[in-house]
């Protein structure tokens, strides 16, 4: 453990300076990383109507979304319950924070600092801790095991590759993630090779918990029906291409496949929706190269004669889901792991992606079994593909209910919760919270 607080003091150090003065990050934000924004803690009175404390933790945006049921039913079934809820990007503090609910504490999360860990949970006093996904830090996982603070671990997921890693490393080297793992109360996997995997790093088989795959439960609003049918006049479904949570390695492979495309179907658009939306510059820079005729969400610069739609907003997906019979699904052509493919599963789309899908491995091999998604493996073949969907609208529209119908057997509900929810109840001292 003394070796990775050096080494991750040492790292950590570099990288804040650097985002400081390429100000990727502002001071405030740093203070607040640092825990320095936080008064000094005061002994909390031990009156019957102080509120109880659950800390709970998501990356970002997409973690934090797919548990807000979660999240706001564990809320819903005790007054006294107040919810420290921390994630590690802005946007997802400010999509926190637009639910207006004062039950809830957003912040950015604290660094693996043990002093900024130890300012955090003293001044909040949480019961227990909730790790949303893989997010396993040593230090805070390290500060809560030695308060005797139950760590709940739900939607855990490790890659194959992520295991093996720890598993081939040195015992001195992976002891940090391997304490952290032994460390663990309870903990709901993703699906049963995560739990394996977890189990093969020091997670006691008796900690486990009925699976729950977060991202599984999370349904769109359906689309605004003003903006969509103004919308429908530039975009036609049958000939409408969409690839959604695109990284910076994928939109070149995308966008030579969509030219390509329109050589057959010159009147096929491209809605370019990227995972970072403030990437928006980088993607210019690679359209004004091309002959494409591009526009922008954010600049309402569209016209019909648009080919390229830029959607760099949040929070408007289920209108491209909705505009679009065709996605691809980005971070699976770039080494990201593959995105959500449940969105688009809701909305019937036909779903195409890269070989790269360890952050969804269960649902996209039930796709795959079930014909119901294509792995594309660069330009030529996304073109190949995408021109086939194209033509064969009726069978194109076929796939896309049977990825909706395949991915419908994998769904999280409430009851799959029950678990975790009587032995969160216990650790909050709040009676039975599963009734």
């Amino acid at each position: 453990m003394l070796l990775y607080r050096i080494l991750f003091c040492l790292v950590a150090s570099v990288f804040l300076i650097l985002a400081i003065i390429m100000r990727k990050m502002s001071l405030a934000e740093l203070k607040q990383r640092l825990c320095y924004d936080i008064a000094p803690p005061r002994k909390r009175p031990s009156a019957p109507n102080m509120p109880t404390r659950l800390w709970i933790h998501g990356a970002s945006n997409g973690e934090i979304l797919g548990a807000k049921a979660l999240i706001l039913d564990i809320l819903n079934r005790s007054e006294n319950l107040e919810i420290i809820l921390t994630a590690n990007t802005k946007t997802a503090i400010e999509m926190i924070k637009a639910w207006e609910n004062d039950r809830i504490i957003a912040r950015l999360a604290s660094l693996d600092y043990h002093s900024a860990v130890s300012r955090f949970y003293h001044a909040y006093t949480p019961k227990a801790v909730l790790f949303i996904e893989n997010e396993v830090w040593p230090v805070r996982f390290h500060f809560l095991r030695k308060r005797q603070c139950p760590i709940f671990m739900i939607s855990a997921r490790i890659s194959e590759k992520s295991a093996q890693r720890w598993l081939g490393l040195p015992r001195f080297l992976s002891a940090p993630f391997r304490q952290s793992i032994a460390a663990v109360t309870y903990l709901a996997s993703q699906d049963i090779a995560s739990e394996e995997r977890y189990c093969l790093l020091g997670l006691d088989p008796q900690k486990t918990l009925a699976r729950i795959n977060l991202k599984s439960s999370v349904k769109l609003q359906k689309a605004d029906a003003l903006e969509l049918e103004r919308l429908q006049t530039f975009f036609k479904e049958d000939t409408t291409f969409l690839a959604v949570s695109t990284h910076a390695q994928e939109e070149k492979i995308i966008l030579d496949a969509f030219s390509k495309v329109t050589q057959e179907f010159p009147d096929c658009k491209l809605i370019l929706a990227p995972r970072h939306p403030k990437r928006r510059l980088e993607i210019a820079n690679i359209l004004e190269k091309e002959t494409f005729r591009f526009a922008f969400r954010t600049q309402q610069n569209l016209t019909q004669e648009t080919n390229v739609y830029i959607a760099d907003t949040l929070g408007e997906t289920q209108l491209w889901y909705a505009l679009s019979r065709i996605c691809f699904v980005g971070g699976s052509l770039s080494q990201n792991g593959g995105h959500t493919p449940f969105e688009p599963a809701q909305f019937k789309c036909a779903i195409l992606h890269g070989p790269h899908i360890s952050n969804h491995e269960e649902a996209y091999s039930l796709l795959q079994k079930n014909a119901a998604s294509v792995t594309v493996l660069g330009s030529d073949h996304l073109a190949q593909v995408v021109l086939k969907k194209l033509r064969s609208p009726d069978m194109t529209k076929q796939k896309g209910e049977n990825a909706f119908a395949t991915l419908e057997t994998l769904k999280t509900t409430n009851a799959t919760h029950h678990d975790l929810i009587a032995k969160l109840s216990k650790s909050l001292d709040l009676g039975d919270l599963s009734a």
